[in-house]
């Protein structure tokens, strides 16, 4: 009796293979959706995961992931009644490998090796193989195929015959494979926080970046946690939710954004007090082959040397703030030019106007100074006259090597408690980053602390 229904169950998986492995569904197969026969009572189709069935093979659910990882998948008729299983079907199921969005099948196995004259060939279906021309069944490009059920055989060209097909590999693509994206300038970060994630994570779980996709650890030694995702460097994150109400557990990783350095050119300040940048002393490489000369632009393209709307820089030793591209041109090859180099941006200086108005000097008399502090070992009439060398000053500090340090005050309101403050009295306000001076800017009428915020000439 056993033996007569195995024969049945043989005889019925011909049929169902025949129709086998036609749908797919992104990443997710549901293997049951790959069979067109039904089983009766008291037998049932089964999946397992070897080939060697019983009640710890059998895969809890018909619906699998694929990954890249080719994973082998057997289906069975079994008999509840009598407790035995039909010869079962393989197929293999695999997914790309992200960024890839196709699949090698040349990768793969395929056992035995090609018998002499012959080659492997891919195919789209399972008998009926067309080399070429209408209806063509043959797999060109092997080595990258998207969603699809492909078929090995063996194939001699010479007698033009076919060996039967080997194991059907079920290809399912992941479209969402990593976000690739490009940092900002001029941080060169970018900021994950703008990314949306679906679906949303559900209290009391929270959205977390990490640089890990498994392995997860929240600080400390070998943190694998986005301090700031709003502001991350170059490299690759993976989106998770994590809730530590529930003894810090975590969902499985999204899939990863991978963040590209930026070319965010070249930033320069304008030098003072001219607010211009020489632009000739940068280095740019590789340098230009003659006859070929290298100009700065305005523009990354729509170049013109002269006249309305000239974008060729006339002066590149002394330019304004702005943003200027390198480029290499060559008058002789009917004015051609080079792709443009990275871009260099100038910033404003912020020169002010300094205090370079002489001393008003009283002819016939001199007015030396009575108080000085110097670090250059000398002092007094017999010692370089100093500082009564120097003229009309209350005070003189002199240094090559060391600097003037004002009181330093933490905060703004520590720097207004100050007892009994005296005109001309100097500090500075840590809070407000600024050299402060106790002064008057109304004549005297009244007196507080300013900052000092404009370079200017005294009356």
């Amino acid at each position: 009796m056993i033996k007569n229904i195995k024969i049945k169950f043989w005889r019925i998986s011909l049929v169902v293979f025949a129709l086998l492995f036609n749908l797919w569904n992104a990443q997710t197969l549901d293997l049951s959706t790959h069979i067109t026969s039904t089983a009766t009572a008291p037998i049932e189709i089964q999946w397992h995961n070897s080939a060697s069935p019983n009640s710890t093979t059998k895969l809890g659910s018909t619906t699998i992931t694929a990954t890249a990882t080719p994973k082998n998948y057997w289906a069975y008729f079994f008999d509840s009644a009598n407790n035995c299983y039909s010869p079962g079907k393989k197929v293999t199921v695999i997914s790309n490998t992200c960024p890839s969005t196709t699949v090698n099948l040349n990768s793969l196995s395929v056992t035995p090796a090609a018998p002499t004259n012959t080659v492997l060939q891919w195919h789209t279906v399972q008998s009926g193989f067309v080399q070429s021309g209408a209806g063509q069944t043959l797999v060109t490009t092997p080595n990258a195929v998207g969603n699809g059920t492909y078929y090995p055989v063996f194939y001699d060209s010479a007698n033009n015959c076919y060996s039967p097909v080997g194991t059907p590999v079920i290809v399912a693509i992941n479209a969402n494979c990593s976000k690739n994206v490009t940092a900002n300038c001029p941080s060169n970060t970018y900021d994950l926080t703008s990314l949306t994630v679906t679906p949303s994570p559900t209290a009391p779980a929270v959205l977390q970046w990490h640089t890990v996709n498994s392995g997860f650890v929240q600080s400390g030694a070998g943190q694998t946690l986005v301090s700031n995702p709003s502001a991350a460097s170059p490299g690759t994150y993976y989106p998770v939710f994590y809730d530590a109400t529930a003894g810090g557990c975590y969902s499985p990783s999204g899939n990863a954004v991978i963040v590209s350095a930026a070319t965010c050119g070249k930033n320069v300040t304008a030098n003072c007090p001219s607010n211009t940048y020489d632009l000739t002393s940068l280095t740019v490489t590789p340098s230009p082959t003659a006859p070929a000369v290298l100009q700065w632009h305005t523009v990354n393209s729509g170049f013109l040397q002269s006249g309305a709307g000239q974008t060729l820089v006339s002066n590149p030793s002394a330019v304004s703030p702005g943003t200027y591209y390198p480029v290499f041109y060559d008058a002789t090859a009917g004015g051609c030019y080079s792709p443009v180099g990275t871009q260099v941006v100038v910033a404003n200086g912020n020169c002010t106007t300094g205090c370079y108005k002489l001393p008003v000097l009283d002819a016939g008399n001199t007015y030396p100074t009575k108080h000085g502090i110097t670090a250059m070992g000398r002092a007094g009439a017999n010692n370089s006259n100093w500082p009564m060398v120097r003229q009309s000053a209350w005070t003189v500090l002199e240094a090559k090597t060391k600097g003037f340090v004002i009181n330093r005050i933490k905060t703004t309101a520590e720097v207004n408690t100050i007892a009994n403050p005296v005109e001309g009295m100097m500090v500075y306000d840590v809070e407000a980053d600024c050299l402060k001076i106790y002064t008057s800017n109304d004549g005297g009428t009244t007196f507080g602390w300013y900052c000092f915020t404009t370079q200017a000439c005294p009356d």
